[in-house]
């Protein structure tokens, strides 16, 4: 595998390169002064991920700043599926905020410190068969490889959570 240096590279990327698949950065930044997206922008609260696109979008310092606060927040796990959704948003939300001026060098490594705790956590509770009964079964793996994703190059930990979760993923989920 091989993963794009520089951030964001999780669901969006700096720029386009001329590929209308891709979101880019500069897409949403131009977007958030369109005033036909002006709904969305009253939506853009209380989740990281929303709070991270107001501050990308907007300008929004504010919400950059709830967005660190909550990434810095322990991230709580119930032994459900969900836990791997909150990796998830958390791994992204560092990501796309990664080269924000309100994102500190010491809360970006704490931060890399526990996205690497929470992905090698969801690889112990994969690799115990605790997912077998689970409706959402992709949960725990696409939280381990997106912190795994997030991570690479920030800590040599990120490739054995990426290896870990695209093993898991053809021997158990894809066929």
């Amino acid at each position: 595998y091989s993963v794009r240096t520089g951030h964001p590279r999780l669901l969006m990327r700096p720029e386009s390169d001329r590929d209308t698949l891709l979101v880019s950065l500069g897409d949403i930044q131009r977007r958030g002064g369109d005033p036909r997206f002006e709904r969305f922008r009253r939506r853009l609260h209380r989740t990281l991920p929303n709070l991270a696109m107001r501050a990308l979008a907007y300008g929004d310092d504010a919400a950059a700043d709830s967005a660190i606060t909550g990434l810095l927040a322990p991230t709580e796990f119930e032994g459900v599926t969900w836990d791997g959704i909150r990796v998830i948003v958390k791994a992204c939300t560092f990501d796309w905020l990664y080269g924000h001026p309100r994102f500190s060098e010491a809360q970006k490594s704490a931060v890399v410190d526990q996205l690497l705790a929470d992905g090698r956590r969801l690889n112990e509770m994969l690799s115990n068969g605790s997912h077998i009964f689970h409706t959402r079964m992709y949960g725990w793996t696409t939280g381990l490889a997106a912190a795994g994703y997030a991570l690479h190059g920030h800590h040599e930990g990120a490739d054995e959570l990426i290896a870990f979760a695209d093993a898991f993923y053809r021997k158990f989920l894809v066929h």
